[in-house]
């Protein structure tokens, strides 16, 4: 460097950046190096130490901070204990909270449906599956949609209704990557009255990624998403797409990696066993909502799914139905019944009297392991205790069921 190519300018934003970046250095040196290696021209000594001076006497603050810290803000637990939160807003009640949401299942399952009932429901403050709704102004992002096909299954949902102007759609829009996230500021900022945002599906905005991490990639475009909803208190939902496959946990068959569903605050798959059952498990896990299983249908006659039952409440009642119709029980039952609430039995004799009341079943016969399967199904139903007494009988030890407390029970006279 000569004169006229800017030596002294230069020499002092970067003797600045050396003092900000590396305090413990002495930048006496370093003006030294450069002055006798790099220019041409060298500088006096006297402009030289000016030059030093003027460096030194800068405040940092005012500085070009290339390593700017960037201090983590914090605060106490009973500071954060005693400020006034609001509450989350469930849009769904139980269900569908503010944030991000991801809907997911196999394709031609019948999401798209859900998720245009779920606007309806939500724009006019009606129930969904059920569940009551936060009446909001919503936007559908139809993406895999045309006009014919949204106006078509508008009319079959809403059945001669009038439809809501609170509920606005669009079948384009940029993806993640490439201003999705500024379109739906200005659509918000128009639209203040828009809370929930549906974008079916996910893929049709999701960017193009070569190679990398996969789990990295997932996590930060997801995480774009979830940024933006709680940053505006927005409630986003996501229609994304099942795995094929048999997975033990039904949410490891969500189609990425865990970088989709470990962004979302809340997750809901619907999967069937077999591709015609008529019942589809509705399975959500979340960070605001609780585990839960359910059983919907799609009702063709309606165009809308329904809420059967959960999936405990089915185990249940197909448990009892089972209950009340087990001729083992059965017997049991009225043995117990006939002897004053009290019977002292063996397996041979359950046998026996299982014959004589239900002779038209011949095979399989009651056996042990039956037995061990109803026991506590008696205590459950019809508060029948079983216990098998402290001492054998010619090697066996007699079974006993009763009404009676096994505390209460004393004196049992046992015949050989």
């Amino acid at each position: 460097m000569a004169e006229g190519d800017a030596r002294n300018n230069k020499l002092f934003s970067h003797l600045l950046s050396v003092r900000e970046s590396y305090p413990e250095i002495d930048i006496q040196n370093i003006a030294n190096i450069i002055n006798n290696n790099i220019f041409n021209q060298k500088l006096s000594n006297n402009e030289l130490k000016q030059l030093i001076k003027s460096v030194n006497n800068k405040e940092i603050t005012e500085n070009k901070n290339y390593n700017k810290l960037n201090e983590i803000k914090y605060s106490s637990v009973k500071e954060l204990q005693e400020k006034n939160l609001p509450p989350i807003t469930f849009y769904v009640e139980n269900l569908l909270p503010q944030g991000l949401n991801l809907i997911c299942s196999l394709p031609k399952i019948g999401k798209s449906f859900m998720a245009f009932d779920l606007c309806l429901s939500i724009s006019r403050g009606k129930t969904f599956l059920g569940f009551n709704t936060k009446q909001a102004g919503c936007l559908y992002l139809a993406l895999e949609d045309s006009e014919n096909r949204l106006q078509d299954r508008l009319n079959k949902i809403l059945n001669g209704e009038k439809a809501p102007s609170n509920f606005k759609y669009s079948t384009k829009c940029d993806d993640i990557e490439n201003g999705l996230i500024n379109q739906l500021q200005v659509i918000i900022k128009k639209e203040p009255h828009i809370k929930v945002i549906v974008i079916d599906t996910l893929q049709k905005v999701r960017g193009s990624y070569k190679g990398g991490n996969n789990y990295a990639n997932d996590y930060k475009e997801i995480g774009k998403l979830k940024e933006f909803a709680d940053n505006n208190g927005l409630c986003i939902i996501l229609i994304h797409h099942l795995k094929k496959g048999n997975e033990n946990d039904v949410f490891n068959k969500v189609s990425g990696t865990n970088g989709i569903t470990g962004t979302a605050d809340t997750t809901i798959v619907l999967d069937k066993k077999e591709r015609n059952d008529i019942n589809t498990i509705m399975s959500i896990v979340g960070r605001d909502v609780e585990t839960s299983d359910f059983i919907i249908q799609f009702d063709k006659n309606i165009y809308k799914w329904k809420m059967i039952s959960s999936v405990e409440e089915n185990k249940e009642r197909t448990q009892l139905e089972e209950y009340q119709n087990n001729p083992l029980v059965d017997t049991i039952k009225k043995l117990v019944n006939e002897n004053n609430g009290k019977y002292i039995t063996s397996l041979k004799e359950i046998i026996q009297e299982f014959k004589k009341l239900h002779p038209y079943i011949t095979e399989p016969k009651p056996s042990k392991k039956e037995l061990n399967k109803i026991i506590p199904l008696l205590k459950k139903y019809d508060n029948i205790n079983y216990f098998e007494y402290g001492y054998p009988i010619n090697g066996k030890r007699p079974k006993v069921f009763t009404k009676m407390s096994v505390e209460s029970v004393e004196n049992v006279d046992i015949v050989e």
